[in-house]
């Protein structure tokens, strides 16, 4: 994340905290505000519902193919940070497949999925 904003001469200070786990179960939103990182590169459940990044390893956005991920029902308080994650990334992928893919593409007719 740091060499990112580097590359992109974005000014960077990183203090303990901002990186949270969503399946951690203390996460919590950035004590001192602002935006934070959600590191989703680890597992995360939600009751028996499980999500990683490495379920999916021939994944790719740029082929339009109009894959969400499933949403996990309805989180306790500890498990929220797991579902965020889970719907903001079908937010992104709904964002980007409705600016970037071709309209024939089998994205374009994707419907996104609900915010849980």
């Amino acid at each position: 994340y740091v060499l990112a904003a580097a590359e992109a001469r974005i000014p960077t200070q990183l203090k303990h905290g901002v990186v949270q786990y969503s399946d951690f179960g203390r996460a919590a939103p950035y004590a001192e505000g602002g935006p934070a990182i959600i590191h989703y590169g680890l597992h995360c459940h939600v009751e028996s519902y499980h999500f990683t990044k490495y379920d999916y390893p021939a994944f790719d956005i740029a082929s339009c193919g109009g894959h969400f991920f499933r949403p996990p029902s309805k989180p306790s308080p500890r498990q929220a940070l797991c579902a965020e994650t889970v719907t903001l990334l079908n937010r992104a992928l709904c964002s980007f497949y409705r600016e970037q893919c071709p309209r024939d593409s089998p994205a374009a007719a994707a419907a996104c999925p609900p915010a849980q």
